[in-house]
């Protein structure tokens, strides 16, 4: 499924955090006998990422968390360059079951990249790795914790998450699935 997004409106306001689980052109390939299979919602080509006026949404000094699989990871370190920002980091999600051939995939990443010096709690609060199991809730679901622990580091500063799918306190969302899949909405929680 294909959506045009280019008419549509990121918010007129600066992010110190950005969040975002982009909509890869992915295609599931089925089984031989029914061949590739549609995503249950609209993806975008890596130009109409690349093309999100998201440069303009991030503070000076802001970091961006972007989701990306195995596949995607160069197409992602792109779109990190054209949103502003500089790689610094991968933390991995360490997935019970994996899709694919042999090693099958059984991890994503949420990319980290900076523009300026954000800083985040005193280095001498409880560190965490840059990886981390959780199980899998659905299709495209991340886990809960990833988020948790952005607050917990950057606990008072604006964040936004792009493409959200529900609406989350004290982050402002833009997403097409938010609020009972109605139009895409700006929503402040």
């Amino acid at each position: 499924v294909r959506m045009n997004w280019n008419g549509l409106s990121l918010p007129d306001k600066k992010y110190q955090i950005i969040y975002a689980d982009p909509p890869y052109p992915i295609k599931w390939q089925g089984s031989n006998s029914i061949g590739t299979k549609p995503l249950e919602y609209p993806t975008m080509t890596i130009s109409e990422l690349c093309a999100l006026p998201v440069k303009r949404i991030a503070d000076d000094c802001s970091m961006l968390f972007i989701w990306t699989t195995n596949a995607f990871l160069p197409e992602t370190l792109g779109i990190v360059k054209f949103w502003g920002f500089q790689y610094d980091k991968l933390w991995t999600w360490c997935k019970p079951t994996g899709a694919g051939g042999h090693p099958r995939n059984a991890t994503e990443h949420l990319m980290i990249a900076r523009r300026g010096a954000l800083i985040a709690l005193d280095r001498h609060e409880r560190a965490i790795n840059n990886w981390t199991c959780a199980p899998t809730e659905g299709h495209s679901v991340k886990p809960q914790l990833f988020m948790d622990e952005i607050e917990r580091l950057y606990p008072n500063v604006k964040r936004i998450e792009l493409f959200a799918r529900r609406k989350r306190l004290n982050w402002d969302c833009w997403g097409n699935e938010v609020e009972n899949d109605i139009d895409l909405v700006v929503a402040k929680a």
